[in-house]
């Protein structure tokens, strides 16, 4: 499953970038995607054999400043964990912390579903500055893997400053 994990890595960072993007677009589902996404996952994962293997991470990149529109430079650091389920399907968990060089700091977690029909990447980043402000990273992408080439879905997400 190596492979798999691989994929999935890969699109994450594409979500990564797409978050970033000032044009978000809101979900175009259908019933069909809802029941592929509907069976009790974390169930699953519960009753795997075997504990996943840990994968840590770190990522420095250039970023702005959700509440002042400065540039700042963030580090993302933490650990993947890849759970291959008996049933073939795949939950990816990455938890992280976050800092930047002008003193955010705070943490995240980004979850990938993967069971061969759909794949679904979620993303909650909180972090804040020792001043008060403080900002929210999310995203939700969800892949119809049914269809040839795989049809996005749903691909949204943005940066949010609570406060300021």
């Amino acid at each position: 499953m190596r492979c798999r994990a691989q994929t999935i890595a890969a699109l994450a960072l594409l979500f990564a970038v797409a978050a970033c993007s000032d044009a978000p677009t809101g979900p175009t589902a259908d019933s069909e995607l809802d029941d592929a996404l509907s069976p009790d996952v974390s169930a699953q994962v519960q009753d795997a054999p075997g504990a996943p293997e840990p994968i840590e991470f770190s990522n420095t990149f250039p970023g702005v400043d959700a509440c002042t529109g400065e540039p700042h430079t963030v580090t993302i650091a933490g650990t993947i964990w890849v759970h291959d389920l008996p049933n073939g399907n795949q939950v990816v968990r990455w938890g992280r912390t976050i800092t930047t060089d002008t003193g955010y700091e705070g943490h995240g977690v980004r979850t990938v579903v993967d069971n061969g029909k759909v794949f679904k990447l979620t993303n909650n980043d909180v972090v804040s500055h020792p001043d008060g402000r403080k900002f929210l990273a999310h995203g939700v992408m969800v892949v119809d893997l049914t269809t040839s080439p795989p049809t996005t879905r749903v691909s949204m997400g943005g940066f949010t400053c609570l406060s300021s």
